[in-house]
């Protein structure tokens, strides 16, 4: 299993439309093979900072997510909307508790 997070930090006056988009972008998602979770948490002290947390079965999974048309559209879409870049980690492992 593959888990990523990924830190985002949304310019003031494009709160709206990042949430707006990534609603669309999991709902969509809920259909790609290999994805077990894709969601975003807005941060509760900083309200321009987000965080998405994606959950896919494989590298594989996820490699061909990442190259989707759907992908290219999502960082043409998001990153205008950004402040600054953001900070992306990648997890291989496996779930060992509940």
């Amino acid at each position: 299993m593959i888990v990523i997070r990924i830190e985002l930090a949304a310019k003031a006056e494009n709160q709206a439309a990042l949430v707006g988009y990534f609603k669309e972008e999991a709902e969509r998602n809920k259909t790609s093979q290999g994805c077990i979770a894709y969601q975003l948490y807005q941060d509760v002290s900083e309200t321009n900072g987000f965080l998405l947390y994606e959950e896919w079965e494989s590298m594989e999974s996820f490699a061909v997510y990442k190259h989707s048309e759907g992908f290219r559209k999502l960082m043409a879409t998001v990153f205008p909307l950004l402040e600054g870049k953001p900070d992306s980690v990648y997890y291989s492992g496996e779930v060992v508790g509940p």
